[in-house]
């Protein structure tokens, strides 16, 4: 078996949404969201929140899982992905993969988790991208003009398929990331996240959207925390409201 670890970044500072990782989606921090998301997948020893904030580290211990500080120098919105992430890696050198689960993107299945280790523990692949598609009608600012024929609108999916990188998880074998120092290697498969996976929490409009989303899901969704997260909901609820 491939010892896998996952990492979730939580810094405590945020200039878009204040003490973001601590906000509450579904009565739970997001970045605690994050933790009990990998724990879909993983024991909770293999599950490493980063940060460089006291009240984070803090939680993250209460709940059984493993932390690491990060030092202040990788600790502000100048700091490269990369850079961090390979501080994080450094910290876990026996592991045979690793896995990076950013906070703000909150809804993951335990399907799509299970389908990106399979990819890189049994199907060949180094690393995981995970990614969203769709059908856009674009068009040029510059020009001010449509890319598509304005007098005889086509059906959306005759249009061009659109692709783009989701920035909320990433899964990489060892020796792909040490060769290249990057969370993407060389022969990487994209996989696919739907609508509820890709929300994404930059901005706080993406907040409400996000909390409106948890407040919504119907008991039996995927996408609701299990086992002990329905003990973390009871004990987090309205504690660090904004």
């Amino acid at each position: 078996m491939s010892r896998v670890i996952g990492f979730v970044p939580a810094r405590g500072g945020s200039t878009r949404v204040s003490r973001k990782n601590l906000r509450e989606i579904g009565g739970i921090p997001m970045f605690l969201r994050a933790c009990y998301n990998l724990h879909q997948v993983l024991p909770k020893e293999c599950i490493v929140a980063d940060s460089d904030d006291e009240e984070i580290l803090s939680i993250a211990s209460e709940h059984g899982f493993s932390t690491i500080r990060r030092p202040d120098e990788l600790a502000s919105n100048a700091t490269d992905g990369n850079a961090f992430f390979r501080w994080e890696t450094s910290n876990y050198p026996d592991a045979d993969i690793y896995i990076q689960h950013l906070p703000p993107m909150p809804f993951l299945s335990k399907e799509t988790l299970e389908r990106c280790l399979t990819a890189v523990e049994k199907e060949n692949y180094d690393s995981v991208v995970c990614v969203g598609k769709e059908h856009f009608y674009l068009w040029d600012e510059e020009k001010r003009i449509p890319l598509y024929d304005l007098k005889q609108i086509p059906n959306s999916y005759t249009l061009p398929e659109t692709v783009f990188e989701t920035m909320g998880l990433y899964v990489i074998r060892k020796e792909a990331h040490l060769e290249n120092g990057l969370r993407i290697g060389k022969n990487y498969k994209m996989i696919a996240l739907d609508k509820f996976e890709q929300i994404d929490v930059n901005y706080p409009e993406d907040y409400e959207l996000a909390v409106a989303v948890a407040k919504g899901l119907p008991d039996d969704s995927v996408y609701i925390i299990r086992g002990g997260g329905y003990e973390v909901i009871g004990f987090f609820v309205g504690r660090y409201a904004a």
